[in-house]
């Protein structure tokens, strides 16, 4: 499943950074990231990958996501928030009010039952890497939320960290930049990004799959933080 079409970006970055995984790179970044504890579900299309992600959350559950193409365009947040099956958090959080329902934006979003989300790149060496304009998801994504699912396509497969953090700069972010809506804000963003590489975290249990739909718990990770501005984009996972 691949949800990324940025025509504006130069020729050779989209084909870098865009281009679906081939199987035999899928298998390798398959097999480290079950080494490093993160199991994996692959699914053939966005369709499988909404029937997997959804067969993993029970009914009932508390159900928080973050801003994610992959998760939009699948359909799965649309099914999350409407169709009665369970207890949706972000539309309750963007409905409270910041100033004095602050302390417990803070916890709902904290620790959710179940956290959806994605990630902007995954190494050949089983490790994720998330950027977030306002952090606010890395702490569920890290140990807060009681299972972590991300579903993540194959073409955000890379050899290592740096061509991961690469990906963010070059790729993720400037693809913000050049959205109509966002060219303003993104000019003064700050990012926070977060790579993890699972091992024994006992908060969370994983499920993951590369859309395929991945979740992780991280005991080892990186907090790269750039000095806050005014504004910040909504970094959707891409």
């Amino acid at each position: 499943m691949t949800t990324e079409l940025y025509t504006d970006l130069d020729r050779s970055i989209r084909r870098r950074f865009g281009t679906p995984g081939d199987d035999a790179r899928v298998r390798r970044t398959v097999a480290a990231l079950e080494a490093n504890g993160i199991s994996v579900l692959r699914a053939a299309d966005a369709a499988e990958a909404k029937r997997i992600v959804l067969g993993l959350i029970p009914d009932g559950s508390q159900v928080h996501h973050g801003a994610s193409q992959s998760l939009e365009q699948s359909g799965i947040a649309e099914e999350i928030e409407k169709s009665g099956r369970y207890e949706p958090l972000r539309p309750r959080i963007w409905s409270m009010d910041r100033k004095t329902q602050a302390d417990e934006i803070r916890r709902l979003a904290s620790a959710p039952d179940v956290m959806l989300g994605s990630v902007h790149a995954v190494t050949e060496s089983g490790s994720l890497l998330a950027a977030s304009a306002s952090g606010s998801q890395l702490g569920p994504y890290v140990a807060g939320a009681g299972r972590l699912i991300l579903v993540v396509g194959t073409q955000k497969i890379v050899s290592n960290l740096e061509e991961g953090l690469r990906r963010i700069n070059e790729y993720v972010f400037r693809s913000r930049m050049l959205a109509p809506r966002r060219r303003m804000a993104c000019t003064a963003a700050s990012t926070r990004s977060l790579s993890s590489t699972a091992s024994s975290c006992p908060a969370a249990s994983s499920s993951s799959s590369l859309t395929r739909s991945s979740a992780s718990s991280a005991s080892r990770w990186r907090n790269h933080l750039r000095p806050p501005k005014s504004k910040r984009p909504s970094m959707r996972s891409s």
